[in-house]
């Protein structure tokens, strides 16, 4: 299944709420791969899935994911 996502900046550059949710696409530089992930807005950072998860580390060098593209999920 493909997404259109639209945003392509930095979301931390934007207001959340705490729990808002966003979902990314992100690039495995070392394979090409791309996948999706939803991640949670936590403590001013976003998280792979709820409160007591990994942060997500947007600034991490290679060879972690890069963010390709988000969307913050309205439900």
């Amino acid at each position: 299944m493909k997404l259109e996502l639209e945003n392509t900046d930095d979301p931390r550059n934007h207001h959340f709420d705490e729990l808002d949710q966003i979902i990314v696409l992100l690039n495995d530089p070392e394979t090409g791969e791309q996948f999706y992930e939803i991640l949670t807005y936590v403590n001013d950072d976003f998280v792979f899935g709820g409160p007591n998860s990994d942060p997500m580390d947007f600034d991490t060098p290679f060879p972690g994911p890069e963010l390709m593209r988000w969307e913050k999920i309205d439900i």
